[in-house]
């Protein structure tokens, strides 16, 4: 179920980021089926944009 959160972010590359689309996941535990949080969603080629943005912001 994707949703769109405020404050969700992922870890990229060493830095927290928003998901380039804003969507959010259930992220839950296959041993419970018990909801462990909320999780950015992002596509692959979002994940490496996203990388490279905080590379260059960090070397600047």
């Amino acid at each position: 179920m994707s949703t769109t959160a405020d404050s969700v972010r992922m870890l990229v590359d060493g830095g927290l980021v928003e998901s380039t689309s804003g969507a959010t996941f259930d992220n839950v535990s296959p041993a419970t089926g018990l909801l462990l949080g909320t999780a950015a969603e992002t596509s692959d080629f979002g994940a490496r944009a996203l990388a490279q943005r905080s590379r260059a912001h960090r070397n600047h």
